[in-house]
């Protein structure tokens, strides 16, 4: 498996390192309890990483996602965490020079169906987020990232966005993203995690959604088979975590496979990547789909326009 850390082994970092990668392997079989990681998911190390990219290689691609590819989904204690790991097309170094970046954090969060809006300022990302997708952009509520970068080697990216308070009940955000070259040197192997606390206003709200809107709404995680013998998907707030943990993960995705060409403007950019990211949530319309392609890449467009 090689050195437990290819990078800036110290003393004590082989203990840090092992104890990182048994970790990932426990998510990784599905053995560690959920109120273990739910409420902030943390980066793993390299060594990890290259474990787990070794495990899906030898897997091969699941069915579902045409490729090696994981999520993973925990709640307990008032927290819930989602988890995804795949490889990405990007070069490595090019993941490292366009995530390290804050503002391209913007144009990745502002991808997702439910958030408005995006500014920047110094280390500090605000973030408007809505309720529905089609919720008008003045009814959202601020959520406040700051912005760190942990470790950036030629050979391991760690970074992370947190937020103490957030809308609706929730607190406790905590976006962790790590990578390292994938296995064939060509793209990157990216581990994506998601997580916040919900306290009481918030669990009241999350009910009434499961209640009517999230009604009959599933994550990707298989928890069985039905008496057809059809899978049975996880569903609640742990299929809530899973779903809006690959939509970030394909955001990032989105981001990095429509670079922003000399010349171009931030609305044609934009337009390229919107129309990317849905066309990919499209791919698990059991799990993502929501609002219909046009109405929803006109609505995220004027947005767009009125903000930049």
């Amino acid at each position: 498996m090689g050195p437990l850390r290819q990078v800036g082994v110290g003393k004590g970092e082989c203990g840090v390192a092992a104890r990182r990668a048994l970790a990932a392997f426990a998510m990784l079989m599905g053995l560690a309890s959920p109120a273990a990681h739910a409420a902030s998911p943390r980066a793993v190390g390299p060594a990890a990483l290259h474990a787990v990219d070794e495990e899906l290689a030898r897997a091969g691609p699941e069915t579902h996602f045409r490729r090696p590819f994981r999520i993973d989904s925990s709640e307990g204690s008032g927290a819930a965490a989602g988890e995804a790991w795949g490889t990405l097309e990007t070069p490595f170094p090019a993941f490292v020079q366009a995530l390290s970046v804050p503002q391209h954090w913007c144009d990745i969060l502002i991808l997702h169906l439910n958030n408005k809006e995006c500014r920047v300022a110094g280390p500090t990302i605000t973030l408007k987020v809505a309720r529905k997708w089609d919720q008008p952009a003045d009814q959202a509520m601020p959520l406040r990232f700051g912005w760190h970068v942990d470790e950036s080697t030629p050979q391991y990216l760690a970074m992370h966005l947190d937020a103490p308070e957030g809308p609706y009940g929730t607190s406790d955000y905590r976006i962790t993203v790590e990578a390292v070259p994938s296995r064939d040197g060509r793209g990157s192997f990216m581990h994506f995690a998601y997580g916040y606390q919900v306290g009481m206003t918030g669990r009241i709200g999350m009910d009434l959604y499961f209640a009517t809107l999230g009604r009959g709404k599933v994550g990707f995680s298989e928890t069985g088979r039905d008496s057809s013998g059809a899978s049975v998907h996880i569903d609640g707030m742990r299929g809530l975590m899973e779903r809006n943990t690959m939509r970030y993960f394909l955001a990032v995705e989105a981001f990095l496979a429509v670079p922003a060409p000399a010349g171009a403007t931030p609305a044609a950019v934009f337009d390229r990547r919107i129309v990317r990211w849905y066309d990919m949530t499209e791919q698990y319309p059991r799990q993502l789909h929501e609002p219909e392609r046009q109405p929803f890449i006109e609505l995220k467009k004027r947005e767009f326009a009125a903000t930049h």
